[in-house]
């Protein structure tokens, strides 16, 4: 997938989650979409950088 494709898709995805945790009724899935969505703003942020993005399973630590 091309760089700029990667950018557009990471930022529906941020869009997509943050409206699935703005419209959640349990406190539980609103934290499980709002944590979706600052990853898809990580991987938004390293290809926007230029950096290939890190894909992968990311610790809660």
């Amino acid at each position: 997938m091309e760089q700029r494709n990667n950018a557009d898709y990471y930022r529906r995805r941020i869009i997509e989650a943050r409206a699935r945790a703005d419209g959640a009724f349990l406190p539980e899935v609103r934290v499980v979409h709002t944590e979706m969505a600052e990853r898809y703003a990580q991987l938004l942020a390293e290809v926007e950088h230029g950096d290939r993005p890190r894909l992968g399973i990311v610790s809660r630590s």
